[in-house]
């Protein structure tokens, strides 16, 4: 393989008195209802937040599955065996998984500039509705006041004529605060690989990535008053690839995604409230052969509010959550498609002797389905706590399986069920070591899963009988560090084993695309200014035939590290310095040969160099 390296160049900057040591206003506002979701549950932090590249690869960094349609198509997410439109996705508080096919595509959406990205496993749908029943994935631009000015400029070059751009620049006062974010990317994806149909070596074609994202994020806040606003517009532009062991392109499509939201808190020492208005805009246009085939485009305001109050030691939620739908394509079976949905929630943490306790409950008013939830954590020792959740979940059809044109003679209905987690968590942490580890099983079983099957010349959305979904996650971690050496461990894995019956007689079968087992390996060693480290990714066997008969083999990549850092170039008359850190990077080191979906060719191995100028 002909080894072409690139490189990264991160320029950061900060201008004016150094950010350390400002004091920071007092702030009572610390409403969020992101923060009453995770008693008793695995709170999985996603890195990587500062580079450009798109969402997918922070998730695939931190052993999260990703089913991935080639490089530049679609890339969607499974949580605990649950599909793609089962796990829900919020942006700075609002539901933006796409209204018409209930999906969010991670090759679309960028973390760049989000100062949090995180996922709550399980079903959370007592308090974020329909879709949180895997997990919840929350992407939020968190606003601290007081900081200074800042500026990070990020360029990235690599193999296969790829290459990106970002800025983002932060003005943070007492009273205001300014974020500005722009970034590009133009892959074009031109890697090698040997199509098995044809017997011969090729290089991939039709596989680019082309994609802009702008955000603008400003913030007020006097005494117990804030205002935030948010506002992202993302286009992409992107080659599907071509049909294995033929030159047949498989078409382009276009993306564009604005969402904005305003929001308002009120907020004392007992008592917060939040106003929360969205909205959100999803088009996507497919072309085929150059030839426009078919437009999808949806509209949707939002509207919540949300009162949080101390009472007798409960803390109270209430809340209130809509939206207006508004859709259009080319294969509905009506001109647009309008839905409103709305509901209503009460939420309670509270403490039982030295048990934390959170009981959730959402009414869904179009459907008229209630869901709670109950969690709580207890210690077993000083550094140990046992972590109990059980909840009932559900999922209403999308408008795509409701209004897409086909000859079913049935309209989907929502799905319905309830899970149960249990696990345990230890802690330890001394001025030398630091380390943390949880396990936790979990069950859960859905009714009316919406699958959709192929009938004649056309698929349709249809409710299988039941679903059961069995299942282990497991997260360790450990750092030791002594004077200038440094050494980090971690560890997840997830294992599930996922059974859907079609009708009540039918024997169980394992849903497809859906790994056994799944984790990651990762060890970094740091000397002084010196480092290396390596992390191994392992994606197990996955089903693709309902009958289980056919399978694509697991798959396992190593990717590798070394690099010098902190290196100091200059030092100003301030006595602040200019340092600079290199990198160079190997993914998949050992050029496995491997497939995420059936016949979507994957790269092979890929070197970067990057250097990163901090002032």
């Amino acid at each position: 393989m002909l080894l072409n390296l690139g490189y990264i160049a991160l320029l950061s900057c900060s201008y004016g008195d150094t950010l350390q040591n400002v004091p920071v206003d007092t702030v009572y506002i610390h409403a969020q209802r992101i923060e009453l979701s995770q008693i008793g549950r695995v709170k999985l932090e996603i890195t990587n937040t500062s580079s450009p590249q798109s969402m997918q690869n922070s998730l695939l960094n931190s052993a999260v599955f990703l089913k991935q349609y080639g490089v530049s198509g679609s890339s969607t997410i499974s949580r605990r065996g649950a599909d793609p439109s089962q796990t829900q996705v919020l942006w700075n508080g609002l539901p933006v998984n796409n209204s018409m096919h209930g999906l969010t595509d991670f090759n679309n959406i960028s973390s760049f500039g989000l100062q949090e990205v995180f996922i709550i496993e399980g079903g959370n749908s007592a308090l974020f509705g329909s879709g949180s029943v895997g997990g919840t994935i929350f992407l939020r631009n968190k606003i601290k006041y007081n900081q200074g000015v800042a500026a990070q400029f990020v360029s990235q070059c690599g193999q296969y004529q790829n290459y990106a751009n970002g800025a983002n620049l932060v003005i943070s006062k007492k009273y205001h605060y300014l974020q500005l974010t722009a970034s590009t990317i133009n892959n074009y994806n031109k890697f090698p690989f040997f199509d098995m149909v044809e017997g011969i070596s090729r290089n991939a074609e039709n596989a680019f990535l082309k994609q802009q994202l702008f955000r603008a994020v400003y913030g007020y806040k006097k005494l117990a008053h804030e205002f935030k606003m948010v506002v992202e517009n993302n286009s992409g532009n992107r080659g599907l690839g071509t049909q294995i062991g033929s030159s047949q392109f498989l078409g382009i499509q276009k993306d564009n995604n604005f969402r904005s939201v305003f929001e308002y808190q009120y907020g004392s020492n007992d008592f917060q409230s939040v106003i929360r208005l969205g909205y959100v805009r999803d088009i996507i246009k497919y072309y085929a052969d150059g030839i426009h085939g078919d437009s999808s485009v949806a509209h949707t305001p939002y509207f919540q509010t949300e009162i949080y109050k101390t009472w007798k030691g409960v803390r109270w939620l209430f809340g209130v959550d809509a939206q207006q739908i508004n859709a259009y394509s080319l294969n509905y079976n009506l001109l647009n498609a309008n839905r409103f949905y709305s509901a209503s929630f009460i939420s309670g943490t509270f403490k039982i002797l030295k048990s934390d306790i959170t009981v959730n409950s959402r009414f869904e008013h179009f459907e008229k389905i209630p869901t709670t939830g109950f969690s709580m954590v207890t210690p077993l020792k000083s550094f140990a706590k046992l972590k109990f959740n059980i909840h009932t979940s559900f999922r209403r059809p999308t408008l795509n399986d409701l209004f897409w044109n086909t000859n079913s003679t049935k309209m989907a209905i929502p799905e319905k069920g309830w899970g149960t987690e249990i696990g345990i968590q230890k802690e330890f942490n001394s001025n030398k070591e630091q380390y943390s580890f949880e396990i936790t099983g979990y069950y859960r079983e859905l009714n009316n899963p919406i699958i959709w099957v192929p009938n004649g010349a056309s698929w349709i959305a249809t409710n299988f009988h039941s679903g059961k979904y069995l299942g282990a996650q497991i997260q360790s971690k450990y750092m030791f560090s002594l004077n200038e050496t440094k050494v980090k461990i971690f560890a997840i894995a997830d294992w599930v084993r996922t059974q859907v019956k079609n009708n009540s007689e039918s024997i169980s079968q394992q849903q497809i695309f859906i790994p056994d087992f799944m984790g990651n390996l990762g060890f970094s060693h740091i000397v002084k200014k010196a480092t290396w480290g390596f992390d191994v990714q392992h994606v197990g066997n996955r089903f693709i035939q309902s009958d289980n008969q056919q399978w694509l083999a697991g798959y396992r990549l190593i990717n590798a590290q070394i690099g010098l850092n902190q290196i100091i170039l200059h030092t100003n008359k301030n006595h602040s310095e200019v340092k600079m850190n290199v990198l160079l990077e190997c993914k998949n080191l050992f050029n496995v040969i491997y497939q995420s979906m059936p016949n979507r060719v994957m790269p092979g191995r890929t070197f970067w160099l990057s250097i990163a100028i901090n002032i």
